[in-house]
């Protein structure tokens, strides 16, 4: 199985110290071996239920982690609805924005295992007026390397409004550009790969996305939140700091986000498809997965947790001062993460609807430290 040769393609390529994790909020925890099961759960629910009191969290949280060959494990605390108290679950369905990524980023290596793509291939294929696309290639866009600005960044757009996918292009352009093969994230890239993956099927984003990983995993609690009733019907409300429903549903439309960003799923849909995806099943070679998953630049952040940070072609690597992670976050009025620890030989995932949750990096390392402190 892959997972237990995911740890010698790992390469550190720095090594900082995470702050704001002194604080771990597990109390006298009850489980002593890595098979107690039922006494993890207990300590993991504990300690989300004691976060959520101390950061005073509106809305709810979910955690779902699952070690090696043991049962996949989640603990809940808080609200999906807090004005209906429907408690927050697994199955709580929130907009897991940036993992979409991971998504797309999957269906274009799928199409260059079919020989239909190549790394290699530029730009000016698909978008010959792109300023440098006879420069930038699939591996940029994918690795976070285009020199493609952030169109989110452009004080200009209006989250409101839906947007032709062309058109998020320009509002980036109209930002300048990066240094080529330089790791800036920008969610721009995906948008162009959602695009190229279009053009090369003939099918739009959305079908490619069901024929391709929603239908053969059977997520069927993952969408694309521009589909009938989605934003409306099935996604949960998310929460200010003050407790205001921000309404996302009227305030954000899902084309904002599109194939970058516009996925809505939950913990339970997560854990499917980063299992799936870590087993190698995504794919028909083991060699296309290793691609996917070794990391080619270190991010060109200070900030936030990119400092952290190296791009792969399908995820990001986490360089700690203890561990590596592997994985991805989404956040954009919700939070998640999707993340591999391959010393533990552990899957993370996590979701909230609150944005008093913007500590969720705290919470991954915690968990992961009280984890590794089992025999």
């Amino acid at each position: 199985m892959i997972l237990k040769k995911v740890k010698s393609i790992f390469v550190l390529s720095i090594v900082v110290s995470i702050l704001g994790c002194k604080t771990t909020y597990f109390k006298n925890p009850k489980a002593v071996y890595k098979t107690d099961y039922d006494y993890i759960k207990s300590d993991l629910q504990q300690y989300l239920n004691l976060i959520s009191e101390k950061r005073k969290i509106i809305g709810g949280m979910s955690i779902g982690i699952k070690l090696s060959d043991g049962p996949a494990i989640a603990v809940s605390a808080g609200f999906e609805n807090v004005e209906k108290q429907k408690v927050y679950s697994e199955h709580t369905p929130v907009l897991v924005a940036g993992i979409t990524k991971v998504f797309t980023a999957v269906m274009i290596l799928q199409l260059i295992e079919e020989g239909k793509l190549s790394l290699d291939d530029t730009l000016d294929v698909w978008l010959k007026d792109q300023p440098n696309a006879k420069q930038i290639t699939i591996r940029m866009l994918l690795s976070h390397t285009s020199g493609i600005k952030d169109y989110l960044k452009n004080p200009n757009l209006r989250l409101q409004r839906e947007y032709k996918p062309i058109e998020l292009i320009q509002y980036a352009n109209d930002l300048g550009f990066n240094e080529l093969n330089k790791g800036f994230y920008t969610t721009t890239n995906h948008i162009i790969l959602g695009l190229i993956l279009e053009k090369v099927t003939g099918h739009s984003w959305v079908d490619e996305l069901h024929t391709r990983i929603i239908n053969p995993l059977n997520l069927t609690q993952t969408y694309y939140g521009g589909e009938d009733g989605i934003m409306e019907n099935i996604l949960a409300p998310n929460y200010s700091k003050e407790g205001k429903d921000l309404n996302v549903a009227e305030n954000i439309h899902p084309s904002i986000g599109w194939a970058a960003g516009g996925i809505v799923s939950n913990v339970s849909d997560l854990f499917i498809f980063y299992e799936t995806f870590l087993e190698g099943k995504l794919f028909h070679s083991q060699s296309i997965l290793v691609q996917a998953m070794t990391p080619i630049v270190k991010a060109e952040s200070d900030t936030s947790i990119h400092k952290f940070a190296s791009f792969s072609l399908c995820l990001h690597q986490y360089n700690l001062k203890d561990m590596i992670l592997l994985g991805h976050y989404g956040s954009f009025g919700y939070h998640s993460h999707i993340l591999y620890d391959p010393d533990l030989k552990l899957m993370y995932v996590d979701t909230s609807n609150s944005m008093n949750s913007e500590e969720g990096f705290e919470d991954v390392i915690n968990v992961i430290k009280y984890l590794r402190k089992l025999k």
